[in-house]
């Protein structure tokens, strides 16, 4: 077995048992000895940052194969996914990462900040083709926009959560309007028609996030 195949099992395994199941259990569960296991990999750790990283390569296909099965244009892109299929499958690689935040959280930092700057890469990539197709103003600084998004993603979300806004409110004031702000004429006819399809459905999408994010925070 390679390396990679084993951080894919054992990425499964603690999907399913959670990143505190033992090196011995690890083992078990993976039908070989622990000294077999520790030929591959020095430490928990190491194997936890495997895994991690794979987690996170994991959610940005997922992002890639619905946004290639959408086959649409930017402003459907950049709105916030309202695929079920999606978000439960995010849902669950999400636990583990809260997981690895919580019990080693210098992995969590580590990784998380490449992460970041994929996601600021991935926006910014969806803000240049919105302004090819002329539904962005191609005088915004697209690089700039998209660290600005990643950035503040987490500070707005944890204020949104504690100062009791409604899913609606979040939607169409921080949401929409942020969007609308880097909107051509044309753009925002096409955001318009996009509201019209899938706003309740968003709605009731970011009214659920919400609603977990409440939770997470009474449990500290």
């Amino acid at each position: 077995m390679t390396k990679e195949e084993l951080t894919r099992k054992c990425a499964d395994i603690f999907l399913e048992e959670g990143v505190k199941i033992s090196t011995d259990e690890l083992a078990r569960l993976l039908v070989m000895s622990k000294r077999t296991l520790y030929t591959l990999f020095d430490s928990k750790e190491e194997i936890i940052t495997a895994c991690f990283k794979y987690i996170l390569q994991q959610q940005m296909e997922l992002f890639d194969q619905y946004h290639t099965q959408m086959q649409s244009n930017a402003i459907y892109m950049i709105l916030p996914v309202s695929s079920v299929k999606l978000n439960q499958e995010m849902n669950k690689l999400n636990r583990f990462l809260r997981e690895v935040k919580k019990y080693h959280p210098d992995i969590y930092r580590q990784l998380m900040e490449r992460h970041h700057l994929q996601m600021r890469d991935k926006v910014q990539e969806i803000i240049l083709q919105g302004q090819k197709e002329g539904l962005f103003n191609t005088q915004l600084n697209a690089q700039l926009m998209a660290a600005i998004l990643t950035m503040s993603h987490k500070e707005t979300i944890d204020t949104i959560v504690m100062q009791d806004y409604s899913a609606e409110d979040v939607f169409y004031t921080s949401i929409v309007i942020w969007i609308k702000g880097m909107c051509t004429s044309k753009g925002i006819d096409i955001l318009n028609e996009a509201i019209a399809q899938e706003g309740e459905t968003i709605i009731q999408d970011i009214n659920t996030y919400i609603i977990y994010k409440k939770n997470e925070l009474y449990k500290k």
